[in-house]
């Protein structure tokens, strides 16, 4: 009888600890998940560092636009330039889904050069900011329902951004843009 006490005895000793540990860590994560999880709200800041399927790894930091007091004007009216593309129209689309740019590229102030530009094909910008990640080149990530608008964005900026998927940390009502060294003006 005496064995079988001791045996119970190292078996809590030596699996007890590694359990509660366990227990310990599962329970931050989820903590971590309910306060960071999926939100959209305008002042969320996403700080998480995530992959995608393609290994683009990210950690956008958003700010909202509405903190500057440039944001709160809407940008001028401009008429629409001639031969534009029904992408280029001078005011937003109501069926358009806003836009959150972010800029990784070591170039400061591009997101919200992009902005202007983005406004100016008739796009709602939500916000501006920098992304701290690893994305290869300029791209447009989209929910799984927006890909069409997300083509339609892409064709807005100059050269040739690549269009994918959103990734975990990424809006799942909006289209975002992150800037890369490449973006060409």
């Amino acid at each position: 009888m005496k064995g079988d006490d001791d045996s119970r005895g190292v078996f809590a000793g030596t699996l007890l600890p590694p359990l509660l540990a366990v227990c310990a860590v599962t329970a931050i994560l989820v903590g971590l998940f309910v306060w960071l999880g999926p939100d959209d709200s305008e002042t969320k800041v996403l700080s998480a560092r995530q992959s995608s399927p393609t290994s683009d790894a990210a950690s956008p930091t958003e700010t909202p636009l509405a903190s500057s007091p440039a944001a709160s004007t809407p940008p001028p009216s401009s008429p629409a330039p001639a031969a534009s593309s029904p992408t280029m129209s001078a005011e937003p689309a109501p069926d358009r889904p806003e836009v959150v740019i972010l800029n990784q590229s070591g170039g400061s102030g591009l997101a919200g050069k992009v902005a202007d530009r983005v406004r100016e094909a008739g796009w709602t910008v939500n916000r501006t900011g920098n992304f701290r990640g690893t994305v290869s080149t300029t791209t447009v990530y989209y929910p799984s329902t927006m890909r069409g608008d997300a083509l339609n964005l892409a064709r807005a900026l100059p050269g040739d951004p690549r269009v994918k998927e959103r990734f975990s940390n990424l809006s799942q009502t909006r289209l975002t843009i992150v800037l890369t060294d490449d973006y060409g003006e």
